[in-house]
């Protein structure tokens, strides 16, 4: 699988290192098979729901690079089958797998960072065709790689202006 598709991501410090963040979109992907009889076979296409949930470590900024470590949870819900080349629509179970992520911020002033970051998920499930009886093990696997524009505040963003650029926690 491999696409480009918009995602938004929302990040709480609980401390000046320690954060948790959320990884959110939505997706459209095509299998094919890769082994046996099937192999080179659509198996169909399908959407996604993949939020990942992961617990961070951020290191202190060095020069306005701060970059970070983190390890969490995947949840994939798959919806919306498309026809295969076995004449049926695909169906695959949702699953649950591991994910580790790096990445980096980069400052560029008035609170708005650069963000680069690199997941990579663990994850295998089921697929099913229809009435065919045909049902196979998959492993997803995902490599998330993205990049994005983000902008920090708190309450007293909402409240009222900043005085001063803030520095990435």
């Amino acid at each position: 699988m491999q696409g480009i598709i918009p995602t938004l991501t929302i990040r709480h410090f609980f401390t000046k290192n320690i954060a948790a963040e959320l990884f959110c979109c939505f997706g459209r992907f095509n299998a094919k098979g890769t082994a046996g009889a099937i192999d080179g076979a659509d198996l169909g296409s399908f959407w996604v729901f993949p939020p990942i949930l992961t617990l961070q470590y951020h290191f202190d900024p060095i020069g306005g690079f701060k970059p970070y470590v983190g390890a969490g949870v995947q949840y994939i819900h798959f919806f919306d089958g498309g026809q295969s080349d076995l004449g049926q629509k695909i169906k695959l179970d949702d699953a649950w797998g591991f994910a580790l992520q790096g990445g980096v911020d980069v400052e560029i002033g008035k609170g708005w960072y650069l963000n680069a970051d690199v997941k990579k998920v663990w994850l295998d499930t089921d697929a099913s065709w229809g009435s065919s009886g045909v049902t196979a093990k998959v492993n997803v696997d995902p490599l998330i790689v993205s990049a994005g524009l983000g902008y920090r505040f708190n309450l007293s963003d909402l409240l009222g202006g900043r005085p001063a650029p803030a520095p990435l926690k």
